[in-house]
């Protein structure tokens, strides 16, 4: 219950939707809406951190592999 409200609290800050059950929960989850949209920025980053180190080892794999 509780990941689902937060998950839902951050998806409309995210999406600017600011009504009286988001503001509500934001208080009760004591974030601000900077706070989510810089806990939104880390995690794309490191999404993409990881994205490209496992695409990379999985080329340097594949040309390991093949080269045999």
């Amino acid at each position: 219950m509780y990941s689902t409200v937060a998950l839902m609290t951050i998806s409309f800050t995210l999406l600017n939707i600011d009504t009286y059950y988001v503001q509500l929960s934001r208080t009760i989850l004591n974030v601000d809406p900077a706070d989510i949209s810089f806990i939104f920025t880390v995690v794309v980053i490191g999404a993409a951190v990881s994205f490209v180190y496992l695409l990379a080892t999985y080329f340097a794999n594949l040309v390991r592999v093949t080269s045999k």
